[in-house]
């Protein structure tokens, strides 16, 4: 009874394999078959949806976005292709016209220009530093209403900016290149030498802030000298107050303390307070 079944089970096995295998060589017929009769069609007067992104640099959104724009709307027209299996599926396109009528709207510079973000790539800085060169007079500045690009998704857009010209960028990349040769030494056989260290020297120049009003200097003076002369707080801050005026004065007692503090470190003074009992 075991060698029977055994035998059943064999033959079983064999007859699902060779329908599997039947049925993979059919799949790969009909493949075949549908790849040639319904080829991705080359329509003339459309363009597939992915080359049109590609071409406008837009995204899928954008590209609906500019066919909404359009009047009247353009719409997508849906062709049967195969995709990259050869099964038949569905493709939508769109007139060649309208990308045609959008790049014709698109703002265009003069060829002899250049943007400043084209500009800053060929002399490799920022775009920062070509608007203070043009601000400098070493690159003639245009101002232009509006400005092609791309932004760091690739995507196309437009907006007010700076064009110079071809012409400029050119000579400005070859001055720089020979102060750049200046600054650095040579060494034997064309090499450059190490820069020498930069010796750091101290500025004689006040430092850059707010500069201090004498009357405030003044203010920690009276405070130091009459605090030391053993005054009562609440009488040296209303003193100051009349000579010096209530914004400068000190707003509080224990204020008159920190600016008689102040003082003497600056000056390296003594603080011998003297009161009314010693």
């Amino acid at each position: 009874m075991g060698r029977k079944q055994a035998k059943v089970k064999r033959a079983a096995f064999k007859v699902a394999h060779t329908l599997r295998k039947n049925l993979e060589q059919i799949k790969a017929e009909v493949r075949k078959l549908s790849a040639q009769s319904a080829a991705v069609p080359s329509i003339p007067g459309l363009t597939h949806v992915k080359a049109a992104k590609k071409e406008l640099l837009v995204s899928r959104t954008g590209l609906l976005s500019l066919m909404n724009q359009q009047r009247p709307v353009v719409k997508y027209t849906t062709m049967q292709g195969v995709d990259s299996k050869g099964r038949p599926c569905w493709r939508q396109y769109v007139p060649t016209s309208f990308i045609e009528a959008v790049k014709a709207k698109r703002a265009k510079l003069d060829p002899t220009r250049m943007s400043t973000s084209d500009a800053a790539k060929e002399l490799d800085c920022w775009p920062t530093t070509v608007l203070d060169y043009i601000k400098a007079g070493r690159l003639d500045g245009k101002k232009e209403d509006a400005v092609p690009g791309t932004n760091k998704a690739g995507f196309y857009f437009e907006r007010p900016g700076w064009s110079v010209s071809r012409e400029a960028v050119a000579k400005l990349k070859k001055e720089l290149r020979t102060e750049n040769a200046q600054e650095r030494p040579r060494g034997p056989r064309g090499t450059f030498l190490k820069k020498p260290p930069k010796v750091r020297v101290e500025s004689t120049v006040a430092k850059i802030g707010r500069p201090t009003d004498p009357k405030v200097q003044e203010v920690k003076k009276e405070c130091y000298e009459r605090f030391n002369a053993g005054d009562k707080l609440e009488v040296i801050r209303a003193r100051c107050e009349r000579l010096f005026g209530k914004k400068r004065a000190p707003k509080q007692a224990g204020h008159v303390v920190d600016n008689a503090k102040w003082y003497a470190e600056k000056y390296k003074l003594p603080i011998t307070r003297k009161t009314h009992n010693s």
